[in-house]
């Protein structure tokens, strides 16, 4: 596990996994960690903006941007 994408994602507790996916993506840590983040976000996923008659993000409770 890396403690650096684990670090990332704890740090934002309310972030949508898309939010969180470019995190750590940006910190060069996605390709490596979709799992951490699949696991930190289990009932989410990339539709988190409300499209498709989605709710919005279960996490943030905001559609996301």
């Amino acid at each position: 596990m890396n403690n650096t994408a684990q670090a990332i994602i704890d740090a934002h507790p309310k972030a949508c996994y898309r939010t969180l996916a470019t995190k750590l993506a940006q910190a060069g840590l996605l390709s490596d960690h979709e799992q951490l983040l699949s696991a930190a976000r289990p009932n989410c996923g990339y539709a988190c903006d409300g499209d498709d008659d989605t709710p919005g993000c279960p996490v943030s409770g905001r559609a996301e941007p």
